[in-house]
């Protein structure tokens, strides 16, 4: 609708619900000037029939020049209006462009009668100015205004027909007298989705009546400003689960929803660098088929590249229960703070709900969730170093001496897309009589790997007789089948699969440059073994790999490497700070940390202190790092010391 000051015939007046101003000459052009707008606004409506057409919502023509001001006007019922303008004001500055906030140049509201044509009914007209000077911004406007003025439209029309029923079943309408409090409590219970879906008004009625108990019962937990942040809880409330779940139940979710969205909000902005989590397993239905529960998770994001999305939340549930089904509509993740998510999704059972399921949830949940968040890492471009290339194809040339020489080959990591992982490999082989090449060799395979030629030649003769041919080609595999818990790729798992499918086709050869992670990874494989846990493998992982210097991870006997895991796990869950023990000829000492800073620091000092060839490790988990340190005996002292004195 247009706020352009055209001439139009005047066919209402209005006057304020309120005696006017003595003192001020302005009060009339400007209760004249909301006349005008008012007129405009109203024109296409029949004047007598317009309590029917409210709440109405209008936004001046938008324009391709910039920069534009846009008027956004509001009509509604005045006895309806307590919070509507900072409702109204909030939507418009957080919501029409999405992702910024825009400010609000001015705004002017009232509330009025109409004298011409007379009428007993008040209402409150609003009206903002906002300033766009952005081209983004402008198509954004342009593509969100219609759907979104319609759902904000649908949002106050829900307000006002559930504080109807407020006042038809005689609730105190002041338990919710805060201005935005209404609007954003009844906004979480996404009226907007509820009205399109049913015109069961009773269940309505009934979350609200439950909602308000709840907030009565624990005023200190739940203000009175318990849904007014909750903007995106309407997700909850799509057609199926609404009608597929009680109020009882719909009103817990709400109550959960925001406790534990915004007990994390708080506790990440007093600690956000430590990890904090709160989940709720909820039993829906255990009493006939089909059997339900739902789980609410909430928990903030240490990293702007961190990422937990539906798929994760499922792996997470599957990894604690095996495979299991989901219903349908029932996961919801609110992304509406930066670093907060507040999930829910519900799985259905087949029979009755066992008490150890919940059990195992409960016990699991938390570990399980911080080991499959995903950390997105920006793909590297590292042009090939084609002097490096050519020093290790003279490398390889010189390992050929003899005419039984096993072919020679390097194989290095070199790049990864969104689906696949690549491997150069150099290879070096004495070509004999009959020596297929080698994509004849790749092409007869039945090899789960991409086969790419890169370059193929003649680098020297063996006595003159046997042809040196080097191979420069890339291998690609499928990344998914290397992804950890966490998302992260086990990039020497997959030089693994690499190098066995090698030898399949080629025969036996020499890997150049894998004996040492061939070794560790045997190594490492023994350990999980021993310690005998599957849920423990990333934590072993990760404690193996931080093991320094690199090397020690071949070098340090089996029974130290086991004893110091299994310390350091039994260290995580113990009130103490720092602990000392002998293992074999070395002396273990490791102190419990909050962050990788205190580590930095201790090993800066290490030299300092003139502790001799410590070898380090830690073990990381949500709360705590726990750093150690294995020396020789006659640093017992020396060693024990500088931990306990480091802050």
């Amino acid at each position: 609708m247009s706020t352009t000051q055209e001439y139009l015939p005047k066919i209402i007046s209005i006057n304020a619900n309120f005696p006017k101003p003595q003192i001020h000459d302005s009060f009339d052009p400007f209760l004249s000037s909301i006349e005008q707008m008012i007129q405009q606004i109203i024109q296409q409506y029949d004047i007598n029939s317009l309590p029917a057409y409210l709440p109405i919502i209008t936004c001046s023509p938008i324009t391709a020049v910039l920069p534009i001001t846009l008027s956004l006007a509001l009509i509604s019922f005045e006895k309806f209006s307590s919070g509507l303008d900072q409702y109204f004001d909030n939507m418009i500055s957080r919501w029409l462009i999405p992702g910024k906030q825009l400010e609000i140049l001015a705004k002017r509201s009232l509330s009025f009668r109409f004298f011409t044509p007379p009428s007993n009914n008040s209402y409150f007209f609003h009206e903002i100015f906002i300033c766009l000077t952005q081209e983004k911004d402008l198509h954004l406007a342009q593509k969100n205004i219609p759907t979104f003025l319609n759902e904000l439209k649908l949002n106050i029309s829900a307000v006002n027909k559930a504080k109807a029923l407020l006042l038809s079943e005689n609730l105190l309408l002041d338990r919710f007298e805060t201005p935005s409090t209404l609007h954003g409590q009844l906004k979480t219970n996404d009226l907007k989705e509820f009205l399109r879906s049913t015109a069961e008004e009773k269940k309505l009625t009934d979350i609200t009546q439950h909602l308000s108990r709840i907030m009565e019962r624990r005023p200190k937990i739940f203000d009175r400003d318990i849904f007014s942040s909750m903007h995106n809880v309407s997700l909850l409330f799509n057609n199926n689960f609404t009608n597929s779940h009680n109020a009882k139940h719909i009103s817990r979710i709400i109550a959960l929803y925001y406790l534990f969205a915004n007990n994390t909000k708080k506790n990440a902005k007093t600690n956000p660098h430590k990890r904090h989590i709160s989940f709720k397993v909820v039993q829906i239905n255990n009493n006939q088929s089909p059997f339900s529960l739902g789980i609410l998770l909430s928990f903030n994001l240490l990293q702007e590249t961190e990422k937990f999305e539906k798929i994760h939340f499922q792996q997470v549930i599957e990894a604690i229960l095996g495979k299991v089904n989901y219903k349908a509509d029932s996961f919801i993740c609110d992304k509406n703070e930066e670093k907060i998510r507040t999930i829910y999704i519900e799985i259905l059972l087949a029979e009755k709900i066992p008490s150890n399921m919940v059990k195992k949830l409960r016990q699991n949940l938390s570990v399980e969730v911080i080991a499959h968040i995903e950390n997105s890492v920006n793909p590297i471009f590292m042009p090939r170093n084609d002097e490096e290339l050519f020093h290790n194809v003279i490398i390889l040339s010189k390992q050929l001496r003899y005419a039984k020489d096993l072919p020679q080959a390097i194989i290095s990591f070199e790049k990864q897309t969104a689906k696949q992982i690549f491997f150069t490999v150099i290879l070096l082989r004495l070509l004999k009589e009959n020596s297929l090449s080698l994509k004849e060799l790749f092409l007869y395979s039945q090899s789960q790997m991409t086969y790419t030629q890169d370059e193929v030649k003649i680098v020297g003769y063996l006595k003159k007789k046997y042809p040196k041919e080097l191979n420069i080609f890339c291998l690609s595999l499928d990344k998914t089948l290397f992804f950890r818990k966490d998302f992260t790729i086990d990039l020497q798992k997959a030089r693994q699969v690499i190098a066995e499918n090698l030898e399949k086709i080629i025969g036996p050869y020499r890997d150049f440059n894998g004996g040492l992670i061939l070794k560790q990874n045997e190594i490492l494989k023994k350990l999980k073994k021993a310690l005998e846990d599957e849920k423990q493998d990333l934590l072993i992982e990760n404690f193996f790999h931080s093991i320094s210097p690199s090397m020690m991870k071949n070098i340090l006997p089996f029974n130290v490497l086991k004893y110091t895991f299994e310390a350091y796990y039994k260290a995580l869950n113990s009130p103490l700070n720092i602990w000392q023990d002998e293992i074999d000829r070395y002396i273990l000492t490791f102190k419990k940390t909050t962050s990788f800073g205190q580590k930095e620091k201790i090993d800066l000092e290490l030299p300092k202190a003139q502790i001799t060839k410590p070898i380090s490790s830690y073990l990381e988990t949500n709360n705590h790092i726990i750093c150690g340190y294995l020396t020789d005996k006659d640093d017992k002292e020396r060693i024990y010391t500088l931990l306990k004195n480091q802050k």
